[in-house]
């Protein structure tokens, strides 16, 4: 089907009917908007048949593959015992992988919950300590006094008067 590109389309399929120039413009409007939401019906059908087709062939192509599945599976199972022990192995094999590939997902997802719980601690005693410091600081500088701190180790033996006298007698 070909597809409306303008007014010019839908004027001729009007023409080919026998409506003419005899139509007012307004019920002209409506027919050549009839003829074009007709037209995308009938594209719109033939695209819904289109993924219909499709969707039966993926859904005959899903059931053989169901039936070739089954068919290994019952073929699997009517194996000797030979040939059954190590299937039965491998499959029993296959679901400890499968609990303890689980197992590890969790882990990992716990410990990637601690790492982010021991981050956010950390910044919270960090900011702790910072603030800590800094509520310190301001007390510290009204407990000090204005003179240096007194030191033992150079202090004379001597009062400092007589040191004072001593230096000004020899003079």
């Amino acid at each position: 089907m070909e597809l409306i590109k303008n007014g010019n389309d839908a004027n001729k399929i009007l023409f080919s009917y026998g409506y003419g120039a005899s139509l007012s413009t307004p019920a002209k409007r409506r027919l050549q908007h009839s003829v074009h939401l007709a037209k995308r019906v009938i594209q719109l059908e033939q695209a819904n048949t289109s993924l219909r087709l499709e969707l039966d062939r993926e859904r005959k192509r899903k059931n053989d593959i169901q039936q070739e599945l089954d068919n290994a599976n019952k073929i699997l199972d009517q194996a000797q015992q030979p040939d059954d022990f190590p299937i039965a192995t491998v499959r029993n094999k296959d679901t400890q992988l499968k609990r303890v590939h689980d197992t590890i997902e969790q882990l990992e997802q716990q410990l990637r919950e601690c790492a982010n719980e021991r981050q956010s601690l950390l910044l919270k005693v960090m900011k702790n300590v910072i603030m800590n410091l800094q509520h310190q600081e301001p007390q510290k500088l009204i407990h000090r006094s204005p003179f240096p701190p007194f030191n033992n180790k150079y202090r004379s033996l001597t009062p400092s008067t007589y040191q004072l006298r001593r230096t000004i007698g020899f003079v």
